[in-house]
């Protein structure tokens, strides 16, 4: 699969310089497609998943498909769990006359509200207003809002709204947040548990989204693959049981894939929990079937599934830093986590779990120092032991989510205890003299000491003879 997904990829990074006729790019697949079939050529099967990555990219472009500079009747739909006065919404239809014909849309829009405006999760609003361009001093955030679908932004007065309709059926990503409210906790400990356990970063304070970036823990308030895999984890041991009863090793797994999934919606469906669903799912099948679960294929076929179905993630900065993480803990953290070798079981663990930690640290470094403009130092020791308060919050969170309302006060104060003391451990971390290193990498040089790691991964694999590291079932 990663001779498929590179060149693929390669064709969507290409598609960003400019754009090909629809004629060119067919004639070329089908041309391409044949003469791989025919003459077994790699270089025609090359060609042909460049042109079809390009292709795909170009078709998924956001398009302006409503007038810019004119007051208009909107009708949105605001996506997810707002900001109070500031949402991301779906343009789902307009008019320019509230007698003329509403005419379909489908714009991803940023839309902000007056002071007096409060935004409800997935209401749907009619309103008088126009349709303006994206604006920032920062280029690199404008590229990012584009990837993400944004074509442009609304403001919304209070006094322009002409109709406001409540959902009618949550989905399950608000009633996950609904729940959490159920446990009353209050403050940053609110906040912290709706972004790790339900991925809803709308209440998080600017100070502690600092002290957590700072710290080298900002990856733990933004829900991905470590929350799913604590999720997939938790289950396969709650049903141990089931493989006693007639069929229970198939139901085990078909009850596994289900609620990782129904997690995967409840966190708001990030593309880190895509692709940890998809691959925690391609494990639950290998273990159903007895087979090797090459991780490294099951990467790859992870990514190029959901940059098939949204080219656009491949410029967004969660996408690459959750699978520059995976990556890294499959060909480093693994093969060195097996050469740990003590006589207690629970050291080899715990050094297990800071090298695991380290690795990824350390490879998604370069690329947070480039985005961000920072490296944390002291997070990469200590990461472990935010983790292990992490899988607390996001297990028994996980756990609350299902139960009935009156299992309240056993839940919370776990949870607000574990939450209280990450926080804590955050802000110590992010105040030391050298917890954090403020640096920014070039493109150019991130670039150059990502191809070196690439260079020497390969250059130990051949020579080891070993093409992938398996995960035996």
């Amino acid at each position: 699969m990663l001779r498929l997904l590179l060149p693929f990829a390669g064709g969507i990074l290409l598609s960003e310089a400019g754009t090909l006729p629809w004629g060119f790019l067919a004639v070329g697949i089908i041309l391409s497609g044949v003469i791989a079939l025919w003459m077994q050529s790699r270089a025609a099967t090359f060609l042909m998943l460049v042109l079809a990555g390009f292709a795909v990219a170009q078709l998924d472009k956001p398009q302006m498909q409503v007038p810019r500079g004119t007051n208009l009747e909107l009708a949105l739909r605001i996506e997810s769990i707002p900001t109070e006065n500031k949402a991301s919404a779906i343009l789902e239809a307009w008019r320019d006359d509230p007698r003329a014909t509403w005419q379909t849309a489908s714009e991803r829009l940023m839309v902000w509200g007056d002071s007096t405006l409060q935004f409800m999760p997935e209401e749907r609003i009619v309103c008088r207003s126009r349709i303006r361009p994206l604006k920032s001093r920062h280029k690199s955030y404008l590229d990012l809002m584009q990837r993400r679908g944004y074509t442009g932004s609304v403001f919304v007065a209070g006094t322009s709204i002409v109709e406001r309709t409540p959902a009618k059926s949550p989905s399950l990503h608000v009633r996950a947040v609904e729940k959490i409210r159920k446990l009353r906790t209050e403050g940053e400990t609110e906040s912290v548990i709706r972004a790790m356990v339900a991925g809803d970063r709308s209440l998080l304070s600017g100070e502690l989204r600092t002290a957590f970036s700072h710290s080298g823990f900002a990856h733990l308030l933004s829900v991905s693959g470590l929350h799913t895999g604590m999720v997939f984890l938790m289950v396969n041991l709650l049903l141990w049981w089931m493989p006693l009863l007639r069929y229970g090793y198939l139901l085990r797994n078909l009850i596994s894939i289900a609620v990782v999934w129904c997690y995967v919606a409840a966190t708001g469906c990030a593309p880190s929990v895509i692709r940890a669903g998809i691959m925690y799912s391609l494990l639950q099948f290998c273990l159903f079937r007895g087979s090797e679960y090459l991780t490294i294929n099951a990467l790859s076929g992870a990514a190029f599934l959901m940059l098939l179905w949204c080219p656009a993630w491949i410029g967004d900065i969660s996408f690459q830093l959750s699978f520059l993480a995976v990556a890294a803990i499959v060909v480093w953290g693994i093969p060195l986590c097996r050469r740990v070798r003590t006589r207690n079981v629970w050291i080899d663990r715990l050094l297990q779990a800071w090298i695991i930690s380290l690795v990824a640290g350390v490879a998604t470094a370069p690329l947070v120092s480039h985005t961000f403009g920072q490296i944390p130092l002291l997070g990469l020791v200590l990461n472990p032991v935010a983790i292990l308060l992490g899988m607390v919050i996001v297990a028994a969170g996980t756990l609350w989510l299902v139960m009935p309302a009156f299992f309240a006060e056993v839940f919370a104060f776990p949870i607000a205890l574990a939450t209280d003391l990450l926080c804590r451990l955050a802000r110590i971390t992010s105040a030391a003299e050298w917890g954090c290193l403020s640096y920014s990498i070039s493109a150019t040089a991130t670039l150059l000491i990502y191809l070196f790691f690439a260079g020497i991964t390969l250059v130990l694999w051949f020579a080891d003879r070993k093409k992938a590291l398996p995960l035996h079932s």
